[in-house]
């Protein structure tokens, strides 16, 4: 995948317009993994969580990224 369609999915993810209708990555099963290794210290604070991901967007797993591009 290229950086430039991996960081506009992030992006449109993280905007905060589609932020309740997708919850945020950690909100996907294939992602819980990533947020809790990634972003344990801010799991019970939505807003923080998305932001922690945003940060870490370079260390999901693959299963990850794909199930937030099939989401779409």
């Amino acid at each position: 995948m290229n950086r430039f369609a991996l960081a506009t999915l992030i992006m449109t993810l993280f905007n905060p317009a589609n932020a309740a209708k997708f919850n945020a990555p950690a909100a996907i099963p294939e992602c819980s993994e990533d947020a809790h290794k990634l972003c344990f210290a801010v799991s019970y604070d939505l807003e923080k969580r998305q932001a922690c991901m945003r940060a870490h967007r370079s260390q999901l797993s693959q299963a990850c990224i794909a199930a937030i591009r099939a989401s779409h």
